[in-house]
């Protein structure tokens, strides 16, 4: 296995998020680039196949991951400064942010995104799906997580 991704893991069962307040729907894979746009205003969401029942914070530790703005890690998904997007967040949802809980769901996130790439890359190495995209994921989105993911552990020192 990656040993960044152990490390992580172990990172992540090492601590847990607070219990969430409210259960929500939550999407998995809650990003800009399966939002629908006329002009500045989200009109659908696409790709429900992760959804399930759990903690409004696993979204939202998803759609403010650097993965989808890795060149202004202060802009999640190019849209809002990051303090602004958890400010209107908190506004609507009605839900009070933790920071650390937050922090374990944007690790987790990672985790999970990583996980993806490396699964990606190992059908494409395979030959069971080789889908240039699948080596592109394992490759690209893969090193940016890996990088991610340390610069978080390294902020826990």
């Amino acid at each position: 296995m990656e040993p960044i991704l152990e490390a992580a893991i172990r990172q992540l069962q090492r601590s847990e998020p607070l219990p969430t307040t409210r259960l929500s729907i939550v999407h998995g894979d809650y990003r800009n680039g399966n939002f629908l746009f006329e002009g500045k205003q989200i009109t659908g969401i696409l790709d429900w196949e992760m959804a399930h029942i759990g903690d409004p914070l696993e979204d939202l530790g998803w759609a403010l991951s650097e993965i989808w703005c890795w060149e202004k890690k202060e802009t999640p998904a190019y849209l809002i400064p990051r303090e602004e997007a958890l400010d209107i967040w908190a506004q609507e949802s009605k839900i009070e942010i933790n920071k650390d809980s937050l922090f374990w769901w944007e690790l987790f996130a990672c985790v999970k995104g990583l996980a993806i790439w490396i699964s990606a890359g190992h059908e494409f190495s395979t030959g069971s799906n080789t889908d240039p995209v699948n080596l592109f994921s394992a490759w690209v989105p893969g090193d940016i997580h890996l990088e991610i993911i340390l610069d978080k552990l390294e902020s826990l020192l």
